[in-house]
């Protein structure tokens, strides 16, 4: 900065002075016992500082991250405060608006750059105690156990595992997990021409003993070779790039089968007519489905596809046909995107083919699957048999296949979230709870639950949650929580007030039960696993509850849907 010709000279020509304040120093070392020397330049010095933010991070001089840490839980805490006032318990946002919310603004803002700050957390080989940013994850962990919460209309009392599972989300150290191995992923992907390729092949070498950076963590955690993964450019085409081809997708399966004997009448090169024995054919074996997805292999059949065409003597038109409409659109896009390579090299055959044959026109056109269709059901016995392994001979497949494909990006991510669900799973039915709960629903967790309650007002939602929990305020729990004296029922005075009791034998509440319940439901409304599990049994059950008027000094009318403009207006009033 202060060298011959250096950044203050440059200033000085351009009438541009800098701002010493602005600047921030860090002297990063974990051996200094104080925040080290000052910087001086020219006249000005530069203090040195405990932390500084850069892009959105605060970098402290030991690279501990303990103040991003805080930053991070700061900002997610408000986040979620700010959700804990569009949801009460009686009306508000519903269970899915909320959980959108939290994925979709909270975790972002949140985890920011987790894969800097934080290390997934696993047990080394030989360790004895976990590996990873363990006290940093357990003190965001609480901003997720707050909008489950807020989600679920939970009492606080309730466990976080049990919430999680409710709502079908990963639990937080999963989370991070999954947040993590979506940035390596991304980060493997860059071009050689990316400065950070290189250091991402180092860091892939060698697990070393001490000072692992972050990426060298990430990429051993998720066994990860970058040799071996698709690289994704940042830019495909020129700006006036046209596709060498033309594509054809019927508006529905009735039209593109009266479209599939058009075709079929037409003059143009058919490698495959209906009714004919022979026809050519090229197959090719993608892989492992760990690596590989059928979008890839719908890619790979319009190659192998454009490689037949290549060996035709004359060539005027032609269509190939394929069951795939999201990898046939793809065929057009210009942007980045996985397993663009495959079309980019589908695009160098056409335009090939193009030089090659100067008057022919190639058109890609959707076909329907399952439609008894000769030509598709042929292409997919084909298919079955390159599943198996039975490939063409590699002379005669394109060249970009002749050495096999990397790693699908998109598939690793999808086999990842399908391990991580896997683990939730498993985490949740060898705990205690879920041996207890599994009386009343063994499905969890899943969606089962958020579609039950998808279009509940808010208010009928939370009860049935307290309800399925036993985390209620009836009489049993609040003596639990040393909230009443006697866990007796007020109504009959015979036994403790559990859900049980509650919904299924106090005598108190017989008529009302007989009413309601038995009435609506039959036999099948003496089952808590029926009351609190089927939507056929809701509005019996909300109508009991509501009957018993139990509920009511904290829920209010427990029939009552959302919030109606009178109430609102009348709350404004009151005010």
């Amino acid at each position: 900065m202060t060298r011959s010709k250096g950044a203050l000279t440059w200033s000085e020509t351009h009438n541009s002075e800098f701002s010493f304040e602005k600047l921030g120093l860090l002297n990063c070392s974990c051996k200094l016992k104080d925040l080290g020397p000052t910087l001086k330049l020219n006249d000005s010095s530069v203090q040195p500082s405990q932390h500084h933010k850069f892009l959105g991070m605060l970098l402290d001089h030991k690279l501990r991250f303990h103040e991003h840490v805080a930053y991070a839980l700061a900002k997610g805490t408000t986040w979620v405060a700010q959700f804990r006032r569009l949801a009460k318990s009686r009306y508000g946002l519903t269970f899915g608006l909320v959980k959108r919310l939290y994925l979709a603004v909270a975790v972002p803002s949140m985890l920011y750059a987790a894969d800097v700050f934080l290390t997934p957390v696993r047990m080394l080989p030989g360790g004895k105690r976990l590996h990873g940013s363990v006290g940093a994850i357990k003190r965001l962990e609480r901003v997720q156990r707050q909008a489950l919460l807020i989600m679920t209309g939970a009492m606080r009392t309730t466990a976080t595992d049990i919430m999680c599972a409710h709502a079908n989300l990963l639990p937080f150290t999963l989370l991070v997990d999954k947040i993590c191995h979506r940035a390596i992923t991304r980060v493997c992907t860059l071009p050689k021409t990316h400065p950070l390729h290189r250091h991402v092949r180092w860091a892939g070498r060698k697990f070393v003993a001490d000072h692992r950076s972050a990426l060298t963590e990430l990429v051993f955690a998720y066994n990860i070779h970058i040799e071996a993964t698709e690289t994704i450019l940042p830019i495909r085409f020129h700006p006036r790039w046209k596709p060498p081809h033309s594509i054809d997708i019927a508006s529905d399966k009735e039209e593109a089968t009266r479209d599939e004997g058009d075709w079929c009448r037409r003059p143009h090169t058919m490698l495959f007519k209906p009714g004919n024995p022979g026809y050519k054919v090229l197959r090719f074996h993608l892989g492992s489905s760990d690596d590989h997805s059928v979008y890839e292999a719908e890619v790979v059949g319009l190659l192998l596809g454009t490689e037949l065409l290549k060996t035709e003597r004359s060539l005027e038109g032609a269509s190939i046909a394929a069951d795939n409409k999201s990898s046939i659109q793809a065929t057009k896009l210009r942007r980045p995107a996985p397993a663009h390579y495959l079309l980019d090299s589908l695009h160098k055959h056409l335009r090939a083919l193009g030089r090659r044959h100067h008057e022919a026109k190639v058109t890609i056109r959707w076909v329907p699957g399952h439609m008894d269709l000769e030509g598709n059901e042929t292409a997919d016995l084909e298919a079955k048999r390159a599943a198996r392994g039975d490939s063409s001979p590699k002379e005669d497949l394109p060249d970009i296949l002749r050495d096999g494909l990397p790693r699908s990006a998109t598939k690793m991510r999808q086999v990842f979230l399908t391990d991580l669900q896997g683990k939730a799973k498993t985490t949740w039915n060898s705990s205690r709870r879920a041996q207890s709960f599994a009386r009343l629903d063994k499905g969890l967790p899943s969606r089962k639950y958020e579609k039950l309650i998808g279009k509940m007002p808010r208010r009928q939602a939370n009860i049935l949650f307290q309800l399925r929990t036993e985390h209620v305020p009836l009489q049993k729990h609040l003596h639990r929580i040393r909230r009443a004296e006697s866990p007796i029922c007020p109504a009959c005075h015979a036994a403790p007030e559990t859900v049980h009791h509650f919904l299924l034998t106090c005598p108190a509440h017989a008529h009302h039960r007989w009413t309601h319940l038995d009435r609506a439901l039959g036999r099948t409304g003496r089952s808590l696993s029926c009351l609190l599990n089927t939507s056929t049994a809701m509005k019996p059950l909300f109508s009991f509850i509501n009957a018993t008027g139990r509920l009511s000094e904290t829920f209010g009318n427990a029939t009552a849907g959302k919030r109606t403009n009178r109430q609102t207006t009348q709350r404004s009033a009151h005010r």
